[in-house]
């Protein structure tokens, strides 16, 4: 990766990976042509696509630093962001949700959605959501929400944990996932590879990112309710896996601006 810095052109305010073998075009941001995983000595290795956008709404503020690093927790400085893909990364497996009074709230051995479910709520716990990604485990293909008394699909698992818990709003909201033993290589190239949570009503799904219509703060009709709109964002796109002994190393990407 080369990095040019030109004082007479607007500066890149934000990035953006995906993972897919069809990158797609997005208005507003450009496409480095070089797939990052290009020439690598993996069979069936995922395509990974750089993308960069001089767009202001994004960002007022221009990504003044890039850095690479190892492992799910480096020591990194608290005013990077790290970019939501890692450049090894297997698909998730499970998912569950906690419950808990601050924001202080993890589980051992699960990554942590950063988002808290229930935010804007004045009554009520903080709910976050985790996952895991574990070798040769069934790939996560779907998550679906259901609300109150509605019928679950057939074949899926239940977070039970009720994503507005103690929110005294009358409508239960639970997280209900699929995973499949022996997926297709169509159901594998859909697994589910990241999520997560934004807020606001008008919150549109990023490049490569699926919405999910139900407002997790919602009451009885999954579209309104008392806290701070929120809603659940997947990403999809697994499609190969990686040799023995590199798996294990986790590679993000962070920026500063």
């Amino acid at each position: 990766m080369h990095i040019k810095d030109d004082p007479s052109s607007d500066p890149i305010t934000d990035l953006l990976i995906l993972k897919t073998p069809d990158p797609p075009k997005a208005t507003g941001w450009t496409r480095l042509e070089t797939d990052l995983n290009h020439n690598t000595v993996f069979d069936n290795q995922t395509a990974i696509w750089l993308y960069f956008t001089k767009d202001k709404r994004l960002s007022v503020n221009p990504v003044t630093s890039i850095i690479i690093k190892e492992g799910d927790s480096p020591v990194v400085g608290a005013e990077y962001r790290r970019l939501p893909v890692d450049l090894n990364e297997d698909p998730i497996t499970a998912l569950t949700a906690k419950a808990c009074f601050t924001d202080v709230c993890y589980m051992d051995g699960w990554e942590r959605v950063e988002k808290d479910a229930n935010e804007g709520v004045i009554v009520g716990m903080r709910i976050y959501l985790f996952y895991q990604r574990k070798r040769n485990s069934p790939p996560v293909t779907d998550i679906v929400l259901v609300l109150d008394d509605q019928t679950a699909p057939e074949g899926y698992n239940k977070v039970e944990v009720d994503l507005n818990f103690v929110t005294f709003r009358g409508a239960s909201i639970y997280l209900w996932y699929k995973t499949l033993s022996n997926p297709s290589e169509e159901e594998k190239s859909t697994a589910i590879q990241q999520v997560a949570i934004e807020y606001g009503q008008n919150a549109v799904a990023p490049l490569g990112w699926e919405r999910l219509s139900v407002d997790l703060n919602s009451n009885h009709d999954g579209k309104g309710g008392f806290g701070e709109p929120t809603f659940l964002f997947i990403q999809r796109g697994y499609h190969g896996e990686l040799l023995e002994g590199v798996r294990d190393r986790i590679i993000y990407i962070y920026i500063y601006n």
